[in-house]
């Protein structure tokens, strides 16, 4: 029986969803990291832009847009750390943010 292989969903592959990307873009990278001082936003440690991701404060996967309202620069590991949790359920768990 030949199997047809699963396709990934739309937002897993980035693309659009509700009408907006799921990533940001370089010049909204560089604009969050400069804004920010180039520090991360629930460490406070500094950031460089090779090392620096951009996490959705309202998680994608719950509806959060990708708008430079509700994004910050962080690094990878406090990004994974964090994971589908909000800002807010982040913060219960002892990290404070800028």
């Amino acid at each position: 029986m030949k199997r047809t292989p699963l396709r990934p969903s739309r937002s897993v592959m980035g693309e659009k969803k509700r009408g907006q990307p799921r990533f940001a873009s370089s010049s909204q990278k560089r604009r969050i990291l400069v804004a920010q001082d180039w520090l991360c936003y629930y460490c406070g440690g500094p950031l460089d832009y090779e090392g620096a991701v951009i996490d959705h404060l309202v998680p994608w996967a719950s509806g959060g847009e990708t708008k430079e309202g509700n994004l910050v620069a962080c690094h990878r590991a406090e990004n994974k750390t964090k994971g589908n949790r909000s800002e807010a359920e982040y913060r219960q768990m002892g990290r404070k943010g800028l």
